[in-house]
């Protein structure tokens, strides 16, 4: 069996309507080089599972699929778990089934580009947005600042943003990070691990892929209150991963930026509490700021708790101090702790 240079990577989940033009623009691609498909379906209940295995049925070589019998998305596990330690090639696309391609040189663009520039990691390109129908909604999903190459830096810092359908990455992390597993939307998080290993390309000779927003995508139609939830959450198992490996420079800039985001999301909520809180010059010295949170929720505690020794006609100003916008950060901050414990608890 001839081995793979690249692995298309695709996951998809009541994507009856779209599966098969994803699958066509992975078919279309003209390239020098071997390639496989692995699609995941996720347990899906329309017609995705038979469409997918039509497709296999005519190219048995080719595509290699992974039917689930229960749906893993909604059990906590992220179905690039079960995908990329079956990549055999040495560089991974990726395109859920909702998306496609349009570029047949897609690949071979990107692939030339990393073969010949080891000192890259990653290369992406544009799409433009397109409704649950095909209708174009709009021409470009990625802003002008983000169409560039990206440093290893940017990239570890979450400063370039590269979409999901576009990527085409070497094959370098081995094994699924447990603090990726944690956060909603991993790819932030995935990117950032690859800036370890070089930069990133943007193609704009690349014709733009599709990306579809529609009622059933898990990401695209997520309000934007929740992606900003989703944001902080990410930004503080990043801060837990980088502490993990020891990069502390890296770990401090991810708890200031979920410090910062906690504090810009309770401020928006109330803003009568603000002078509560540490002033924001503070914001990106870490150390200082931990300690002047600790010593605000130290001092809250207390009084709640001597509060709670007295009678009950304490409860107004009991219920005043929770609301408060220091008790609140706190409660807040603890909320990825929770996640934790309870993760840890049903397994």
């Amino acid at each position: 069996m001839i081995e793979p240079l690249l692995s298309v990577v695709c996951i998809t989940y009541n994507h009856e309507k779209f599966i098969a033009q994803a699958i066509d623009g992975f078919l279309m691609q003209k390239t020098d080089f071997p390639i496989e498909i692995i699609i995941h379906d996720d347990c899906s209940t329309d017609n995705t599972k038979k469409i997918i295995k039509n497709y296999a049925n005519k190219y048995p070589e080719l595509i290699k699929t992974i039917y689930q019998t229960e749906n893993q998305y909604s059990q906590g596990n992220k179905p690039l778990k079960f995908i990329l330690p079956l990549c055999r090639g040495k560089y991974i696309a990726q395109c859920e089934g909702d998306d496609f391609w349009v570029d047949s040189r897609k690949l071979q663009i990107q692939v030339d580009f990393l073969e010949a520039n080891p000192d890259y990691v990653i290369s992406s390109h544009d799409a433009f947005i397109i409704d649950e129908s095909g209708n174009r909604l709009k021409d470009s999903k990625l802003p002008d600042e983000h169409k560039r190459d990206a440093s290893c830096e940017d990239l570890i810092l979450s400063k370039a943003w590269l979409l999901t359908m576009s990527w085409v990455f070497r094959n370098v992390i081995k094994g699924y990070t447990p603090e990726r597993a944690m956060v909603i939307n991993g790819d932030t998080f995935f990117i950032s691990q690859l800036g370890k290993f070089g930069k990133s390309k943007y193609h704009s000779e690349i014709q733009p892929a599709a990306y579809r927003s529609h009622s059933g995508g898990v990401w695209s139609m997520v309000s934007d209150q929740e992606k900003y939830d989703s944001h902080i959450n990410t930004w503080f198992w990043m801060y837990r991963y980088y502490t993990r490996q020891k990069q502390n420079k890296y770990a401090q800039y991810y708890w200031n930026k979920y410090i910062l985001s906690i504090y810009n999301k309770l401020s928006t909520e109330r803003n009568s509490d603000l002078d509560t809180f540490p002033n924001t010059h503070s914001m990106f010295d870490g150390s200082s700021l931990q300690s002047e949170i600790e010593s605000l929720l130290t001092i809250q505690l207390q009084r709640i708790k001597q509060l709670e020794i007295r009678s009950k006609s304490s409860e107004k100003l009991l219920s005043d101090i929770k609301n408060s916008f220091s008790y609140r950060i706190g409660n807040t901050l603890l909320w990825p702790i929770r996640i934790l414990i309870k993760h840890r608890n049903t397994n």
